[in-house]
């Protein structure tokens, strides 16, 4: 099990899912391991999030979002914010289509153990 994330290591992660619940358990689950979220329940949402603030250190996204896709959104972030750690999670998301889309960002998919997410965040 990952540990809690310590004083000087600690960054703040943007969670974004249109499932409002399982962003707001994903920010949880996070926070009590020490790190800070802010929670995004849409691409559009986060997005302008990311423009109010700086100090996102890492994405941990939702492939699966109507309107603009987790895909979509970790495009156009990594694009605008290429210092900002992506990972992309989906319980949905073809092996083909993730190999196509989005090889160079961390994914888990889902269900998830959340230290699976923080060791790919803290990557």
């Amino acid at each position: 099990m990952i540990g809690k994330i310590s004083e000087k290591d600690k960054f703040t992660t943007l969670v974004v899912d249109d499932e409002q619940d399982l962003a707001d358990i994903a920010a949880e689950l996070l926070a009590l391991h020490g790190m800070e979220t802010v929670v995004a329940y849409s691409a559009q949402q986060a997005l302008e999030i990311m423009e109010l603030r700086n100090d996102i250190d890492a994405i941990f996204s939702d492939v699966m979002m109507p309107n603009m896709t987790g895909f979509e959104f970790a495009g156009i972030a990594a694009k605008n914010y290429p210092m900002i750690k992506i990972v992309l999670t989906s319980g949905f998301v073809a092996l083909d289509r993730w190999n196509q889309t989005a090889h160079h960002y961390e994914f888990v998919n889902k269900p998830y153990f959340i230290d699976a997410v923080i060791e790919k965040l803290r990557r």
